[in-house]
């Protein structure tokens, strides 16, 4: 749900709202973007406390299309490079892992 979160957020144009859709994207990033192939996983789960209990790795293609979609809502305002880099790693992540050739 972080990722149409953003979208939305981003889409309201509110100094406010776009500080909230940049935290929300920067957090899939920090928490839910595998390293190594670049893709987000689809959500973890949480202790009472805030501690992470544990990560739900699977991958799905909507959770690329929303992160991908947040990082342009973003690219509109400001940061283009850094918000653009992360769609197209996403892109290429989705090309070289999810696309088949058929």
């Amino acid at each position: 749900a972080n990722g149409p979160a953003a979208i939305f957020l981003a889409r309201q144009n509110e100094r406010t709202d776009l500080a909230r859709a940049r935290s929300t994207v920067d957090w899939i990033e920090d928490n839910l973007v595998d390293s190594a192939s670049g893709l987000a996983w689809d959500g973890l789960h949480v202790h009472p406390n805030g501690e992470i209990r544990e990560f739900e790795k699977n991958i799905y293609t909507y959770c690329q299309g929303v992160l991908i979609g947040a990082c342009v809502e973003l690219a509109r305002h400001g940061q283009q490079d850094k918000w653009l880099d992360r769609a197209a790693r996403t892109i290429t992540a989705v090309h070289d892992d999810l696309a088949t050739t058929a």
